[in-house]
């Protein structure tokens, strides 16, 4: 932390910086995808508000949307760099990690050892405001 390039960083007085806390998070997502190079950004996302608000910081990586239904994926499928996964709702942020891991090998999204972000809320409840963000391996 001492001689970071983030300590003199003031957020808080750019006029461009995020004004939510969905947008704080698609805007630390975005950073974190630069600066640690992962496979993808997977969003867990009731709506798809999550992740139409990460994919609006173009990330250089992909973006898979963890979604609770087939209507939620067709509309996300839409936006640009989403790939939509139905999963149904899942009751814990352990069981979402353990279900996303598992299908993303199977879809060959990522291999063994590749690196992603998880961006989601805990407690996994798909109605609140993301909230976690984390650097996870496959």
């Amino acid at each position: 932390t001492e001689n970071s390039k983030w300590d003199d960083v003031a957020f808080a007085l750019d006029p461009k910086a995020p004004q939510s806390q969905r947008a704080w998070m698609g805007s630390i997502a975005r950073l974190l995808a630069d600066e640690s190079k992962p496979k993808c950004i997977v969003v867990a996302t009731a709506s798809g508000k999550s992740a139409q608000n990460i994919s609006s910081f173009r990330p250089e990586v992909p973006i898979v949307a963890i979604v609770p239904s087939v209507t939620i994926a067709r509309r996300m499928a839409l936006v640009w760099a989403v790939e939509p996964i139905v999963l149904g709702r899942l009751t814990s942020l352990d069981k979402l990690n353990a279900k996303v891991s598992q299908e993303l090998l199977k879809k060959k999204i990522l291999h063994k050892g590749d690196a992603y972000i998880v961006v989601a809320s805990d407690p996994l409840k798909f109605d609140t405001l993301p909230n976690v963000i984390e650097l996870r391996k496959a």
